[in-house]
């Protein structure tokens, strides 16, 4: 499989000096060994490449949560020199209580994969039930084919995904919280990087917006202001999408191959091809 490889425009600057690139694993790796270092009695989970869950024995305040490493990896490749900052800046997200961002007021919805979800779901629910609580589920809902969005708590440097419980302490119920999420986005979104796809030259990779860019696909997003009918998009990871402008042969074309090699690869994080139709993101059948 040709690997998707990103040139996003904000990354151009070239690091001073030359110096062995680590790969996504090497990267993740580096994290666990320093939050290992720090964190002894933690039990560290990988679950993808830039993926990790950490269970932290004994500590009330910060028992189990998720670190998706997707943003951390993207500042190191825009400026290798400060890995040592990055990591440690990192580790200590992993290591220390989480900032408070359970307001009403940074509720947002996240694209991810269903099995992603239900996994989370699972996990959140035998934990709870580990430790006595009573059961609270995640709050998330089918979006198209294999995706799902979920709300989630922005904070300045991570998500906190939301439980039916956490959203009663801030004074929503579920439904409100779900007509909240897009009124709260355009607040919470940062700028959004677009760069292209090595090889595929009609394509477009949109990330960035502090780790909220798919957002931009759910209600509110780009299917609300009718000039991307035609276009197709691609979650490519938990961060980025892809865009092809279905009016152009040659990208709809790259695009069914990308997709096609994703489908080979056996590791996308989505095989939906996604589009607008009255007004909202939804499946696309691509037909020959």
């Amino acid at each position: 499989m040709r690997p998707i490889i990103i040139v996003v425009a904000l990354f151009f600057a070239a690091p001073a000096f030359a110096q062995q690139m680590l790969s996504q694993s090497e990267f993740r790796d580096a994290v666990v060994a320093m939050i290992r270092a720090e964190a002894p009695r933690a039990q560290i989970e990988l679950r993808d490449e830039l993926g990790i869950t950490v269970r932290n024995t004994g500590n009330k305040e910060l028992p189990e949560f998720q670190v998706n490493l997707d943003n951390a990896y993207r500042e190191y490749q825009n400026d290798p020199a400060a890995l040592t900052d990055i990591l440690d800046r990192w580790v200590r997200f992993a290591t220390q209580a989480p900032e408070h961002a359970q307001m009403a007021e940074r509720v947002v919805a996240v694209v991810r994969p269903r099995a992603m979800a239900e996994s989370m779901a699972t996990a959140s629910q035998d934990q709870r039930r580990e430790s006595g609580l009573a059961p609270s589920s995640l709050v998330w809902r089918p979006l198209a084919g294999d995706l799902v969005e979920i709300l989630v708590f922005d904070g300045a440097e991570t998500i906190q995904y939301a439980l039916e419980e956490s959203l009663a302490e801030v004074g929503l119920t579920v439904d409100q919280a779900w007509s909240r999420a897009p009124l709260n986005l355009p607040e919470r979104l940062g700028e959004l990087e677009v760069g292209g796809v090595e090889g595929a030259d009609r394509l477009v990779y949109v990330t960035g917006g502090n780790g909220l860019a798919p957002s931009t696909l759910l209600d509110g997003g780009v299917c609300s202001r009718g000039n991307f009918d035609r276009h197709l998009f691609l979650l490519v990871d938990r961060n980025g999408y892809i865009v092809a402008d279905r009016t152009d042969p040659v990208a709809e074309t790259q695009f069914r191959q990308l997709l096609d090699e994703q489908r080979l690869s056996g590791d996308a994080i989505s095989l939906t091809p996604l589009g607008c139709h009255n007004g909202r993101i939804a499946e696309v059948a691509l037909t020959d």
